[in-house]
């Protein structure tokens, strides 16, 4: 066992247990098990962020639409003397 690893006992399905076991190598399964839990423990992270994002991107749309407001008579004029 490695230095940083820690053995945890828990409580999980029979069906689930056995499938697993007979899907996986006795001496891969600790490995196995560490990707999924990082795995799950990333697309969590992953889903706080994207809901942050979200959230930030709600807070800042009317800065935005005031920031569009004000920038596009500009751009229009801009392009009217382009096209000139």
């Amino acid at each position: 066992m490695k230095t940083n690893t820690i053995k945890r006992t828990y409580a999980l399905d029979q069906p689930v247990v056995r499938g697993f076991e007979q899907a996986v190598l006795p001496g891969k399964r600790s490995a196995v098990i560490s990707q999924m839990m990082k795995e799950f423990l990333e697309q969590r992270e992953r889903e706080v962020l994207r809901k942050e994002i979200v959230a930030g991107c709600h807070d800042m749309a009317d800065t935005y639409l005031e920031m569009e407001n004000e920038f596009n008579p500009l751009e229009e004029e801009a392009g009217r003397a382009l096209s000139s």
